[in-house]
Parts: C-alpha cells; sequence; structure tokens
C-alpha cells in the first residue's frame, strides 16, 4: 500500500512538474515571438521614417502639437476624444 501511494505522489508530482516546464517554455516561445514583431514592426517604421519626408514631417507637426496640448493640459482630452473616433469607425 505504501509502495503504491509513493508511486501515485511521484507520477503527480512528475506530471505536474511536467506541466509547469511546458508552460513556462510556452510563455517564453511567446515572449521571443512577441519581441520579433516588434522588433520588426520598430524596424519598418524606422525604414519608413528615413525614407519617407512627407511621413517625417507629419510625425514633427504631431510631435509638436502633442508637446503643446501637454503644456495646456489637453493632452489626454484629446487622445481620449481620438480613441472614441476610431472606435466609432471600427463598429
Amino acid at each position: 500500500m505504501l509502495v503504491h501511494s509513493l508511486r501515485v505522489y511521484l507520477v503527480q508530482k512528475i506530471k505536474k512538474n511536467f506541466w509547469l516546464f511546458f508552460l513556462n517554455f510556452y510563455n517564453y516561445n511567446k515572449l521571443i515571438m512577441i519581441n520579433i514583431l516588434v522588433r520588426a514592426a520598430i524596424k519598418k517604421i524606422a525604414f519608413k521614417l528615413a525614407t519617407d519626408k512627407n511621413l517625417r514631417n507629419k510625425v514633427k507637426t504631431g510631435i509638436s502639437n502633442a508637446k503643446e496640448l501637454n503644456s495646456q493640459g489637453e493632452l489626454i482630452k484629446s487622445l481620449g476624444k481620438a480613441a472614441g473616433r476610431i472606435k466609432r469607425k471600427l463598429k
């Protein structure tokens, strides 16, 4: 009886540890994939900014507008309005 219960205990322990290892490995791979996707997106944006003068001008005006709104304390309000407009378009 003692041998059987010990065997059952060990089997349960091994299964639990295996699944913990598997889940940690799975989460680690997901993080690596997200990291690769983020890096690729940053590279594409950097390349676009380096080659597209029109986009650079738009980004510069957007940053200056954001700084101006932030100094007036209106940045959060305008971001909320923009998010609402995007949400309406998606519905």
